[in-house]
């Protein structure tokens, strides 16, 4: 089964992916890896406070958001909400995940020959001021 992003014809080259902490300096460590790229028009962050490092570093170096560059964010806190410009984000249900992963856990206490299982729950994109239409590339 193909993911969204092969659905959408797209098909990621190892270096579009860049692995940071979960910090806003991670963040900002990631971004300005990517941006080193300047073609570079769009960046889906791990989580919000990525996105905070991220948006920070584009602005350090004089990148419009949404304009130049559009950020997406997993998570969906308040955070997202917050930010400047308000992130565009995948929420995700907090409360639902603690709450399956902890009911998994006790199973497997409870039943430690239990096999494994799979939840999937809903997630939810909320459209911001952080995304907008792609530039035109130069080239």
């Amino acid at each position: 089964m193909a993911g969204p992003l092969a659905a959408a014809g797209l098909t990621p080259h190892p270096s579009d992916v860049v692995h940071s902490d979960f910090t806003r300096d991670g963040g900002r460590r990631a971004a300005r890896d990517l941006l080193a790229d300047d073609t570079i028009t769009a960046i889906i962050a791990s989580s919000d406070t990525q996105s905070i490092g991220l948006l920070a570093e584009a602005h350090a170096q004089g990148r419009r958001v949404p304009d130049d560059l559009s950020v997406v964010a997993f998570d969906g806190t308040e955070v997202s909400r917050y930010a400047r410009p308000a992130l565009t984000a995948i929420e995700q249900p907090i409360e639902a995940l603690a709450a399956g992963a902890l009911g998994l856990v006790l199973a497997s206490l409870a039943d430690p020959d239990r096999p494994a299982e799979h939840i999937a729950l809903p997630s939810n994109l909320a459209i911001r001021a952080s995304t907008g239409t792609p530039r035109t590339i130069p080239g």
